[in-house]
């Protein structure tokens, strides 16, 4: 695809359909490869099917408990602010290696991690206000609190079911 064919595929697609698991198994595969961790391929596997829960569970919380949403807009801004002007040799060799163009890495095969950035970065003002920080608490601890916070919420809706 070009970079109009992206766009155009990208506008016309749900963003829910960014999150795959055969793209997640394929990141996990090549990471496992690059460090001295491998694994086999049923735990990777379980890992990228988790993942993709997560991020989808994540969506649903959003919408339904803070009707908070991201438009393919806002993922096209925020790749282009943030991401699309980063060039170097490891991103390059990444895209060669699955056989696309960086921009086709930045647009469309990464664009669920884009996704999500864009996601956390509306819901996490709205998390600080609803769960203020306690008095000496750490800021990691209280990022890790406030997300623990964020993922109850599909608990407590399917408790009530």
């Amino acid at each position: 695809m070009n970079k109009e064919e992206v766009k155009k595929h990208f506008i016309n697609t749900s963003l829910k359909k960014s999150f795959n698991v055969n793209k997640e198994s394929l990141r996990a595969r090549l990471s496992s490869q690059s460090t001295s961790h491998q694994q086999n391929d049923n735990n990777l596997n379980e890992l990228s099917k988790s993942n993709v829960e997560n991020y989808l569970n994540a969506l649903e919380i959003a919408d339904k408990h803070y009707n908070i949403s991201v438009s393919q807009g806002e993922v096209n801004e925020y790749i282009k602010d943030n991401i699309s002007g980063i060039k170097s040799k490891e991103k390059e060799k990444y895209a060669k290696s699955i056989g696309i163009t960086e921009y086709q890495l930045d647009y469309a095969f990464d664009r669920d991690f884009y996704f999500m950035d864009t996601l956390w970065e509306k819901i996490i003002p709205v998390l600080m206000d609803e769960y203020p920080k306690e008095k000496n608490e750490a800021d990691n601890d209280y990022y890790d609190r406030i997300k623990s916070e964020f993922y109850d919420n599909k608990i407590s809706s399917e408790n009530k079911s």
